[in-house]
């Protein structure tokens, strides 16, 4: 499963990169990180109770930063364990100057779901991403506005 996009912010570019590259800002910018294990240049963790009321327990997360190539790209890797699920996604940001700001643009590609996460139908998983996409660049807007 595969999403993109663009995301449009008023400041300059190497404003917006050490920020953006930095897992620390990325784990501050989650609106209900629940529980830090870790924060990290590269490395952030974080636990939290899932929202859906059929998966138990709680999810351990990993937001690793795999691929910097300053000022304009990166890789991230999510990954998510819980009692009998786990997942993977890959999310490639490319960090360029558009109209007096900087343009984000990403493509993220869920590329494992195993255990009780495969049995969720297509469309509810698409419409949880997009609710969380749209949650965390909120989060990024805020925290790039106490610049």
């Amino acid at each position: 499963m595969q999403f993109e996009g663009d995301k449009d912010f008023p400041l300059p570019p190497d404003q917006v990169w050490p920020r953006i590259s930095d897992a620390r800002f990325l784990v501050d910018s989650l609106k209900d990180p629940g529980q830090l294990l870790l924060r990290g240049l590269d490395v952030g963790e974080w636990r939290v109770k899932p929202a859906a009321s059929f998966i138990s327990g709680t999810i351990d997360n990993r937001l690793e930063i795999t691929n910097r190539k300053p000022p304009e790209e990166m890789t991230v890797v999510l990954t998510g364990k819980g009692v009998g699920s786990s997942s993977t996604t890959v999310i490639v940001f490319k960090v360029l100057p558009h109209e007096g700001g900087t343009r984000i643009h990403w493509q993220a590609e869920i590329t494992q779901l195993t255990g009780l996460l495969k049995m969720i139908p297509k469309g509810l998983i698409q419409a949880t991403a997009k609710k969380v996409i749209e949650d965390v660049w909120d989060g990024v807007e805020q925290q790039l506005k106490r610049v």
